[in-house]
């Protein structure tokens, strides 16, 4: 994405979340990343794990989220009065968005304009009425734009919030090497935070059924999380081989495509589909389920979507998969031109710049 906005003509510079073992200050890909700290390492939670809106439920969860807000906030401010830049593009509602009305607090007149970029999971963070609902609206009227990851978020942002997107601008996956020859017995293949909402139970049973029907079928999920246990167990009970390698480094995660014969995305909910994209960039057919902007990406022409929490679908899917090699691969190889013309980085990174650049105007006028 921010090398996508470098080759655009954008000058960007990025304030984060620090988290255990990361550099305060230090470059990726040529952009200048400063990461804030807001507690000791064992602390630093909030950021980086998928889990913000169940962590700051609980009463040391919310503490942590105020004092990541706040030094965001400050890193801001700092950052505005230094640097001067012409826009402040804020990715989610909570932390992101309101740290930005936090930080134009000293001056109330700040001219600096505010594109607030939402992903999902804070979407969800702020629907459910009461404070949380309050918080996200004030972080929407503080932004002079809104963009949302996919159209079906667009649609969750306005029954939420009653906000309507002025875009809709996904995150780009990695750009892909050059295709490789799928294997047929390779294992299947699932990319997420090891949490409920990311459905790998379900997968983890569909596979089950498989392999009780006679496929000879691993899977390899790989990610890390509270979860893991339980899918461990799951998996042996039902007689899966299951590896799960834990996190992985964008390098080590192309080894893992490499060797996929099938890569599935089971999501119960997802603001875009990251890993869904980047497979089919990588030739490799894809099973997902129909939800948020997974939807976008993966239809009956590019791959195989099913409703969300269904094994026997997943099932299914992945059978066909099996059955049909060169159904598979003619899917395949639409989605890869669908995901090539839609959401590359060099053609993400152009339409992002002309909609910050949209913003930064609209303040002027």
């Amino acid at each position: 994405h921010l090398q996508g906005l470098q080759r655009a003509g954008v000058e960007v510079r990025v304030i984060a979340p620090h988290d255990a073992g990361l550099p305060l200050e230090h470059e990726v890909g040529g952009v200048a990343v400063r990461r804030v700290r807001y507690g000791r390492d064992r602390h630093e939670t909030i950021a980086y794990r998928g889990e913000m809106h169940q962590l700051v439920r609980s009463p040391a969860g919310a503490w942590r989220a105020l004092r990541l807000v706040t030094a965001l906030a400050r890193a801001t401010r700092q950052e505005l009065d230094r640097w001067g830049p012409d826009v402040l593009d804020v990715h989610w509602l909570v932390p992101g968005g309101i740290a930005a009305r936090l930080a134009a607090l000293p001056d109330p007149h700040l001219r600096v304009p505010v594109q607030l970029d939402v992903h999902g999971t804070d979407v969800a963070l702020v629907g459910g009425g009461g404070l949380a609902e309050f918080v996200g609206r004030r972080a929407v009227a503080g932004a002079d734009a809104v963009a949302a990851m996919s159209f079906p978020l667009a649609e969750e942002l306005v029954r939420v919030l009653g906000r309507s997107a002025d875009a809709v601008l996904p995150m780009p996956g990695a750009p892909a090497p050059p295709a490789t020859e799928r294997p047929l017995d390779g294992p299947v293949l699932a990319i997420g935070r090891l949490v409920p909402e990311k459905g790998h139970a379900d997968l983890v049973d569909a596979v089950g059924f498989l392999r009780a029907g006679g496929r000879d079928l691993r899977l390899v999920v790989v990610g890390d999380g509270p979860e893991r246990d339980r899918l461990t167990e799951r998996a042996a009970d039902a007689e899966v081989p299951l590896t799960l390698p834990g996190a992985r480094s964008p390098q080590d995660l192309e080894a893992h495509y490499r060797d996929a014969t099938i890569v599935v995305v089971p999501s119960h909910r997802e603001g875009f589909g990251l890993v869904a994209a980047e497979a089919l960039a990588r030739r490799r057919p894809v099973v997902a389920a129909a939800t948020g902007g997974l939807r976008e990406i993966v239809d009956a022409t590019t791959g195989w979507p099913v409703p969300p929490a269904d094994p026997p679908a997943l099932a299914g899917a992945i059978a066909e998969i099996l059955d049909d090699p060169a159904e598979a691969d003619r899917r395949t190889l639409a989605g890869a031109r669908r995901v090539e013309e839609r959401w590359s980085p060099d053609a993400l990174g152009r339409r992002a710049a002309a909609q910050l650049a949209a913003t930064a105007a609209r303040r002027r006028r």
